[in-house]
């Protein structure tokens, strides 16, 4: 074995993945073994990737469930108790919150206190007056532990699953004035000097530029994406761009060439130069809070420079193996994370087809085709995941990468540059910020003309396993000349390609012939979406108070792309108050019709006066009205109402979801379907709601057939 890393990885991967799918693994299991006692003489090392599969099953096992007799999972502790944490991980901190890790030292009420617990918990504190929170702190902090909801369905984001993989299985969020700093203990020097050094780079970020710019260029050289405004965040996802907003290999690669030339110009030796460049990228990795994209770009620099050191060539592929088998040894659930899968996928696609696209594309400056072939191999292998995570692909990521990646480059090489001389003089680091605030106006200017294309990302239903072994086989065996079957002149591998085109497109075109009424559960904001057997989509939000944008960002958003949905042909914003709900439905799909019945500064937008009929398909149509809107849909009538009144004590055969209600008033309704939210409406919060009527905010989501 040529390449062993890459035989220890493959087989340390499949036994984590079948951790999760014992049944499957068990039969892919025996299936290999029956293969090998038929064919051993053939295929001898079959029998180490089994043993090997077999140690990693049940350590992986073991790792992935094992929970420790004094662990809070063990425990019960409900109600509001005064819990202390130590901070012992990286902390985040966005405008209004505060996100760290805290590793529980004790639990105290006003009876007892016990100190011999342990567990992780994750931490979420609503900042007031700007608390610090800081590594080696320890917190006491009043508040009661959650459990994290579990996804809805298979498609969801499951983060209680995210949050399991790394062993926390409690979220605890907290006020400010709950929390109460009671010591502070340094647990790692090294990791306390980069989480100094990193407040310090941040300072010199923002003291150079402004604060919008400082946002993106702290998101591209830090990775912490929670600060970068949700605008910004659509324009680079749409593009297929958003990767150089978050930290990555890219970065490790830039600054470990920078450090290791400019100690080459100072004349240290190749070794030393080595040494030295191993330490920064070291600091590195932990400041920007140690993200696989990071660990695994740092073990494949670590490969490289140690070979400078031994003086021994490595190879690329190997170098990525040992990355990824050393990630997943010390830590087996980071094969489910997305962000290692990624990472992991387009690395490999960029080394993997690099000989390939060298020998056919040769004609091509090198320059050209390493930026367009690189972006071109690294997205053919993380599409089927961007697919099953995030519904959504982008069509114009080649074009949009050709011109962002070359700026991101340099902005990275300036950011550091800004760094060091930040470090030394303000006044010389302002110069730099000011070319850094230049490039930073011009990459947003393209990628906002970019995103405005229509259609420039669409969204894609999930794609099955086979589809995914199918496709990942094909574009494996697709460099490879001596691997194909021909029948008949055509070749099988061509054929295949081509069959998993067509699959793609029907996933993507094909949609279900049933009608139904959606209502989801969204807080502070009453939304309605509405499909028929035509394929006709209604979206239907309106009332609510301001601070609702998130709900419908990372509910309704992601709902209607999970379902493969790009275009809505009517959005109808009924008394709404929040315009900026209406902007991200616009941003995120193609919109034929926007009807309100209230004025908006937006020419796309038209208005509706009262008693205003409008066709929609057959047996759909809407009727609006002064304080309410009729939606007939064939043998049911939804009624969206301002306020709930007597005016529809009759009508039994209606939907009625109303914005504002008297309690007495619903009481009066008992024939009705009514359906309402008490989230739009804070003072009914404790009201005990009758159980003839569903109530999104403590019920959940709802869906009727017509």
């Amino acid at each position: 074995m040529n390449k062993p890393f890459v035989f220890l990885f493959i087989a340390l991967a499949v036994s984590i993945f079948f951790c999760e799918h014992i049944i499957s693994g068990t039969v892919v299991l025996v299936i290999i073994f029956i293969f090998y006692f038929f064919n051993r003489k053939k295929y001898k090392d079959l029998i180490y990737f089994i043993i090997i599969f077999c140690v990693g099953f049940f350590y992986c096992f073991f790792r992935l469930n094992y929970i420790p007799p004094n662990h809070i999972k063990k425990t019960n502790y409900e109600g509001k108790n005064f819990f202390t944490f130590y901070v012992k991980d990286a902390i985040e901190n966005t405008e209004d919150k505060i996100y760290f890790n805290g590793d529980l030292i004790s639990i105290e009420n006003n009876k007892e206190k016990f100190s011999n617990l342990r567990g992780k918990i994750r931490i979420i504190i609503k900042k007031n007056l700007g608390i610090k929170i800081k590594y080696g702190d320890i917190v006491k902090i009043k508040g009661t532990l959650k459990e994290p909801e579990e996804a809805e369905n298979n498609d969801d984001f499951n983060y209680k699953k995210f949050l399991k993989y790394k062993s926390i299985y409690y979220i605890f969020y907290a006020k400010e004035q709950d929390v109460e700093k009671t010591g502070n203990k340094i647990p790692n020097y090294f990791y306390y000097f980069s989480y100094e050094l990193k407040e310090k780079l941040l300072n010199i970020i923002y003291s150079s530029l402004p604060e919008e710019e400082a946002k993106i260029l702290e998101g591209i050289m830090l990775g912490n994406y929670r600060v970068l405004p949700e605008e910004i965040n659509d324009y680079f996802k749409k593009t297929g761009t958003a990767h150089i907003l978050a930290v990555s290999g890219m970065n490790v690669g830039l600054i470990a060439l920078i450090v290791f030339l400019i100690l080459k110009l100072m004349h240290f030796s190749r070794k030393v130069s080595a040494f030295i460049t191993l330490i920064f990228i070291t600091v590195f990795a932990i400041i920007t809070g140690a993200d696989p994209s990071i660990i695994r770009a740092t073990f494949m620099a670590y490969v490289v420079l140690i070979g400078y050191l031994i003086e021994y060539d490595s190879d690329l592929l190997n170098s990525l193996a040992i990355a990824g088998f050393f990630i997943l040894l010390f830590n087996p659930a980071e094969l489910f994370s997305v962000s290692f899968q990624l990472s992991f996928l387009a690395t490999f696609g960029i080394i993997y087809y690099s000989g390939f696209i060298s020998n056919h594309f040769s004609n091509i400056s090198r320059q050209l085709s390493e930026i367009i072939f690189t972006t071109f191999t690294s997205q053919i292998f993380i599409i089927p995941v961007m697919v099953n995570t995030f519904h959504q692909i982008s069509l114009i990521s080649v074009v949009a990468n050709f011109f962002i990646v070359p700026i991101s480059s340099i902005i990275t090489i300036l950011g550091f540059i800004l760094w060091i001389i930040g470090l030394i003089s303000h006044h010389i680091a302002l110069f730099f910020g000011a070319s850094i605030f230049i490039l930073i106006k011009a990459m947003v200017f393209i990628v906002k003309i970019l995103s405005s294309i229509p259609f420039a990302a669409i969204s894609v239903k999930s794609i099955n396993f086979v589809f995914l072994f199918f496709y990942y086989l094909f574009f494996i065996i697709l460099p490879h000349k001596d691997i194909d079957i021909y029948f008949q002149n055509f070749s099988v591998k061509k054929i295949i390609g081509f069959v998993l085109l067509i699959i793609f497109i029907i996933n993507l075109c094909i949609y279900k012939k049933e009608s139904y009424i959606y209502f989801p559960a969204i807080k502070s904001t009453a939304a309605v979406f509405i499909k028929t057997k035509n394929n006709k989509k209604i979206f239907l939000i309106g009332c609510g108070r301001d601070k609702n944008i998130k709900e419908i960002k990372n509910n309704m958003v992601l709902y209607l792309k999970k379902y493969g949905i790009n275009i809505i042909d009517y959005l109808i914003l009924f008394n709404l108050k929040n315009q900026d709900n209406y902007k991200i439905i616009k941003n995120n799909f193609y919109i034929k019709n926007i009807l309100s019945n209230t004025y908006f500064d937006d020419k796309d937008i038209k208005i509706i006066p009262d008693n205003t009929n409008i066709s929609v398909d057959k047996d759909v149509f809407l009727s609006f009205y002064s304080n309410y809107l009729e939606i007939y849909l064939k043998n049911k009538i939804l009624v969206f109402a301002s306020f709930l009144n007597d005016d529809f004590k009759d009508s039994k055969d209606k939907i009625i979801f109303p914005c504002c209600y008297d309690f007495k008033t619903i009481q009066n309704f008992k024939q009705n379907n009514i359906i309402i939210n008490t989230s739009l409406i804070e003072k009914y919060y404790k009201i005990k709601i009758p159980d003839y009527i569903w109530d999104i905010n403590k019920q959940g989501e709802k869906m009727l057939k017509f």
